[in-house]
């Protein structure tokens, strides 16, 4: 009796061990598969705030310190639940400020002055207002043109209540703009004939958005965002925009703005589980927007969650921190042949979708991360299991001995 209780001692030690082996090896593969949770357009309603837009307003000793207290609470009412980060530079004290790598004492003719910089560092100077009994005002003005314009807000709203928006700008050539727009039609119709398939419902299918020519002066900040000069812009340009305003993929031009192109675009805002999806393309470049709560409520109701979720942020930040593989690339040979006249390759688009041999591909690159870690948890369980089993017909066999 006492031998066998000590051999029931032994194996339930040996039991706790296992199940602490489970306990840890199911908690790794809930770990991984909790980074696939979300769509690629459930992500990009997720703002994390590292990527901001930096309005610098740049001041010196002589600028009246009332001016940039006020500045500085106008900024804090207009820019809250914005894209842009405001901040007051002096110019004679902050002596190693990046801002002042943006600063020529030589161009700049008073205080304040000030530069919006975009997450790739490119520069729009902003022209402030005079010192005068109007400037809080005029100020406050300024600030919303850099967060508001007819287009960024339906672009906000088309973005929160569909799939995505493929913004389509026009160019000079009318048809060229009909090609464009018989193209972006094309494709939405495919995306909303597949939407019914893809991992995640989407509700509402993908929507078209058209900024005319005419128009194109008044979104100078957007267009500047998207790296489109609105006096030079000859050519359509499109753009797919998805969550919190968000651009995904290049910005197409002219004979770039194909059926095939656009869809390509499209598929990877659906697309699920970013396991095996490169973080720098799926994440896309938030536009300088504003958001507001009425937005935020009808998001967190369409997607099931609160983007702004603390728990959620840090989930998403850990998935985006965790992936790094790059998306299948085409062919040079196919590439070479759709260079433009500017050189860019029209087919080096973030896809994962091209032809069928690319698609197989890239379903399994989509999955493939998860489903490995799932298989090597399984192995590994196995593994404990079978060498469990083993210590314990060993020790009874010394035991008996």
């Amino acid at each position: 009796m006492k031998l066998l209780s000590e051999q029931n001692r032994t194996t339930a030690v040996q039991w706790h061990a296992i199940v602490l082996a489970v306990s840890l090896c199911f908690a790794v593969n809930i770990r991984t598969a909790a980074a696939c949770m979300y769509n690629v357009r459930e992500t990009g309603f997720v703002y994390l705030g590292f990527e901001p837009y930096r309005l610098w307003c740049y001041v010196d000793q002589n600028t009246p310190s009332r001016t940039v207290a006020e500045m500085q609470r106008i900024a804090e009412q207009v820019l809250t639940e914005s894209s842009i980060r405001f901040e007051v530079i002096r110019v004679d004290a902050d002596k190693t400020h990046p801002a002042l790598d943006f600063f020529d004492p030589n161009e700049t003719k008073s205080l304040p002055a000030a530069v919006l910089l975009s997450p790739q560092e490119a520069a729009l100077p902003v022209s402030m207002p005079q010192l005068n009994p109007d400037f809080a005002s005029s100020f406050r003005s300024l600030l919303i043109e850099l967060v508001h314009s007819p287009l960024r807000d339906e672009l906000v709203r088309q973005a929160a209540e569909n799939y995505a928006v493929v913004l389509l700008m026009d160019g000079t050539d009318a048809n060229q703009n009909t090609a464009a727009v018989q193209a972006v039609h094309r494709a939405i119709e495919s995306i909303h004939r597949h939407i019914e398939f893809m991992p995640k419902d989407i509700t509402n299918p993908p929507v078209l958005v058209r900024l005319p020519r005419q128009h194109a002066g008044r979104e100078r900040i957007l267009m500047w965002s998207l790296g489109a000069d609105e006096t030079q812009t000859q050519k359509a340009h499109a753009a797919v925009i998805y969550g919190r305003a968000r651009w995904i993929g290049p910005l197409l031009k002219g004979n770039q703005i194909t059926t095939e192109f656009i869809e390509n675009i499209l598929s990877v805002v659906g697309a699920d589980c970013e396991c095996g999806l490169d973080r720098r393309l799926i994440r896309g470049t938030i536009l300088p927007v504003k958001w507001n709560e009425q937005t935020d409520t009808l998001v967190a109701d369409d997607l099931g969650f609160d983007p702004d979720d603390p728990t959620v942020k840090m989930e998403v930040s850990q998935i985006l921190r965790l992936n790094s593989t790059a998306y299948p690339s085409v062919p040079a040979a196919r590439r070479a042949r759709q260079q433009d006249d500017a050189g860019a390759a029209a087919y080096d688009l973030p896809i994962p979708f091209v032809e069928d041999t690319v698609a197989a591909e890239s379903v399994l690159a989509e999955t493939g991360t998860c489903v490995l870690n799932s298989v090597v948890a399984i192995v590994a369980l196995a593994a404990l299991t079978v060498a469990a089993g083993l210590l314990i017909l060993l020790r009874r066999g010394a035991e008996n001995r």
